[in-house]
């Protein structure tokens, strides 16, 4: 599953909890899914990072919280993993296109 638009809602590089806010209906969702035997990833393009709104610590973070918050609605997410590079990012680090 994408993160932004699928699992919160999508405000633009939401990088910490204060800026997450759960789309409708998600936590149903996840616990019908993992009852059904579904794996599920969460994949997410976060080019924030490269930006510098947040660091990617900020990110392991915010997602840690995600995934306890939708275990204890009775989902489970198998893994999650981001892209934190961007062509023009302003943190040289970051800024490459990836595929």
């Amino acid at each position: 599953m994408d993160r932004d638009g699928v699992i919160n809602e999508d405000h633009g590089w939401v990088g910490t909890r204060e800026r997450f806010h759960w789309t409708s209906n998600l936590f149903g969702a996840l616990r019908r899914l993992t009852d059904l035997g579904y794996h599920i990833f969460i994949v997410t393009n976060q080019s924030g990072i490269a930006r510098g709104f947040y660091t990617k610590t900020d990110l392991h973070d915010l997602m840690t919280w995600v995934v306890d918050e939708i275990r204890k609605h009775g989902g489970t997410i198998d893994d999650w993993r981001f892209c934190p590079f961007h062509p023009n990012a302003s943190i040289e680090q970051y800024r490459k296109t990836s595929n």
